[in-house]
């Protein structure tokens, strides 16, 4: 059985991750590392035999670039989880969305979205 771990940048996100993991009953690692700090988390599981590791956007990038001979599967941000950040602050003025290409694909069309008539 092939060893998969989660690299996740903050406790809440690990905590949805372990909820979804459990539901569909998948044996996957969650550990917590943001961009160096993931890497640095990922190449400690690859030394304990992990041989996929699963994380988001520039901290995916940065271990597959450090280890490019590991799988890594690459969570996609959507525009979806921007609107939804944008809805639960209730942000109604100038909004700046600050992403590393391509982490949210479909992004260029806010301007026009959020365009005051």
């Amino acid at each position: 059985m092939l060893k998969i771990a989660c690299i996740l940048p903050d406790r809440a996100l690990a905590t949805q991750a372990e909820s979804a993991f459990q539901e569909i009953d998948w044996n996957i690692f969650i550990d917590i590392g943001l961009l160096d700090e993931g890497v640095n988390t990922a190449s400690r599981l690859i030394r304990q035999g992990f041989e996929i590791i699963i994380s988001r956007g520039r901290t995916a990038a940065m271990i597959r670039e450090a280890h490019p001979d590991i799988s890594v599967v690459e969570i996609p941000t959507t525009v979806l989880d921007v609107l939804q950040s944008i809805e639960k602050a209730k942000i109604h003025g100038n909004i700046a969305v600050v992403a590393f290409t391509p982490m949210i694909l479909g992004l260029e069309h806010f301007q026009s979205m959020f365009k005051p008539p």
